[in-house]
C-alpha cells in the first residue's frame, strides 16, 4: 500500500482520487495494526499474568499433597 501511495503521489499526483483513496487505505490499515498490536500486548500480558498464577498455584498443590501425604503417614 505504501508503495502505491507513493507512486500514486508520483505519477498522479498527491490530490488525485486513486492517491486520495490509496492514502485513506493505508492510513485505515496502519490502524487497524496499531489496534491489532495494542490487543496483543494485552494479551501477552494477561498469559503472563495467567502462567505466574498457575505456577503458583501448582506449588501450592504440591505442598497440599505433600501435607496430605504427612497426615496420611501420621495416621498410619
Amino acid at each position: 500500500m505504501k508503495a502505491a501511495l507513493d507512486n500514486g503521489d508520483t505519477s498522479d499526483g498527491e490530490s488525485d482520487s486513486r492517491t486520495q483513496n490509496w492514502r485513506i487505505q493505508l492510513n485505515s490499515a496502519t490502524a487497524r495494526l496499531y489496534d491489532i498490536e495494542r490487543v496483543l500486548g494485552e494479551n501477552t500480558t494477561k498469559f503472563q499474568q495467567l502462567s505466574t498464577a498457575a505456577g503458583s498455584s501448582e506449588i501450592k498443590l504440591k505442598d497440599a499433597a505433600q501435607g496430605a501425604d504427612k497426615i496420611g503417614r501420621d495416621v498410619e
